[in-house]
């Protein structure tokens, strides 16, 4: 059986089926919340607009603090045309103000308007009713187990990841 690891591992290894198992749900998980067929058609269901789906990414990242397209780029991990291009349709689509600092008359200010802050509100109302409802018969114990460890898995990937762009 071959075995995975090494110096990233701690010491341990891996059998490879377990790696290329977890490997393959991994990229299930990504391709549901990613393809039409995924989360995006619960969302169409639950009358979620596709500029809010589109826009999620973005909206959350404002609500979390980023103010400009650079903090945009660092919290999505995407090129710096790409986080304009992102902001830029925020804006189109009214989920985001877009003004100049006070401070810096150079520096813009992106802030979330009341449709942002709704459409984030629809789209994560959307997707933890899908959770809830895919863990519905799950023990508490299992959806507290799979919350710690996909928590876990996420804040070492980024923190492996961290300063490299991606997308």
């Amino acid at each position: 059986m071959k075995e995975t690891g090494g110096a990233g591992s701690r010491g341990r290894r891996r059998p490879a089926e377990k790696v290329n198992q977890l490997d393959a749900a991994l990229i299930q998980l990504v391709q549901f919340f990613r393809q039409p067929t995924g989360i995006a058609r619960i969302l169409i269901e639950s009358g979620t607009t596709e500029q809010a789906r589109s826009a999620f990414r973005v909206l959350r990242a404002v609500r979390d603090g980023a103010v400009s397209v650079v903090d945009i780029q660092a919290a999505l991990g995407v090129t710096h045309s790409t986080a304009s291009r992102l902001a830029d349709n925020c804006v189109t689509w009214g989920f985001v103000t877009r003004t100049t600092a006070e401070d810096d008359r150079r520096k813009v200010v992106l802030a979330l308007t009341t449709a942002g802050r709704a459409a984030i509100a629809k789209v994560e109302g959307g997707r933890r009713a899908f959770v809830a409802e895919v863990t519905r018969d799950w023990s508490d114990a299992d959806v507290e187990a799979l919350t710690e460890l996909v928590a876990r898995f996420a804040t070492q990937a980024k923190d492996r990841t961290a300063g490299e762009i991606v997308g």
